[in-house]
């Protein structure tokens, strides 16, 4: 068997394994389509869901699981929660490898990028974090704007507050905290850097 043969074996073997560990198991506890998305289309979403989710280790997949399974949607609680959400769910359990940074410099040089900054510094930031953690690109149909928008105002609300608090008292503040916001500032550099410099050129 080359390389190249067993590479992709194996991760067709990781993606067997979030099948068999989150995906088949809330198919079988009845969890349906969301309204609007045909059969076919959330069957290449939970597709591409699995294939996103092939690094993580199996005890990480159980406990994606049992995140999904608390934060089904619908009035009976059996509707798959929207992909770009279960992505951010797996990588507060566990972080992805690194994704290809010319993918990120792609997007955010392009007009998605710049859309982000229209909405401020910390909305291009949570793209760039977005693109980095998920791989995917923003849509209004996939929600990936939603989840942007709602962590960039999350953001906003926690440095603002971080930073006012350290102006009047930092003893007051955990050094973590301090260190978050400082996080999250490089971040929206770095992320207007990114965006200013491919549409400057």
């Amino acid at each position: 068997m080359t390389d190249g043969n067993r590479c992709s074996a194996e991760k067709e073997e990781r993606v067997e394994i979030v099948s068999r560990l989150v995906i088949d198991p809330l198919r079988r506890m009845g969890f349906r389509k969301r309204k609007g998305c045909t059969v076919e289309e959330h069957r290449q979403a939970l597709e591409k869901l699995a294939i996103r989710l092939a690094y993580m280790s199996e005890a990480g997949l159980r406990a994606l699981k049992s995140q999904v399974e608390m934060r089904a949607e619908g009035q009976a609680r059996n509707v798959w929660p929207d992909p770009i959400s279960i992505l951010h769910w797996a990588w507060a359990i566990e972080q992805p490898p690194a994704r290809d940074s010319d993918f990120v410099r792609r997007i955010m040089g392009s007009r998605i990028g710049a859309r982000a900054l229209e909405h401020g510094g910390f909305a291009a930031a949570a793209l760039l974090r977005h693109l980095k953690r998920t791989g995917t690109v923003p849509t209004e149909q996939n929600r990936g704007w939603d989840v942007i928008f709602s962590y960039a105002a999350e953001l906003r609300e926690i440095v603002e507050k971080t930073e006012r608090i350290c102006r009047e008292d930092d003893a007051r503040l955990p050094q973590r905290d301090i260190a978050f916001a400082r996080e999250v500032r490089a971040g929206i550099d770095r992320a207007t850097r990114l965006i200013k410099g491919a549409n400057d050129g």
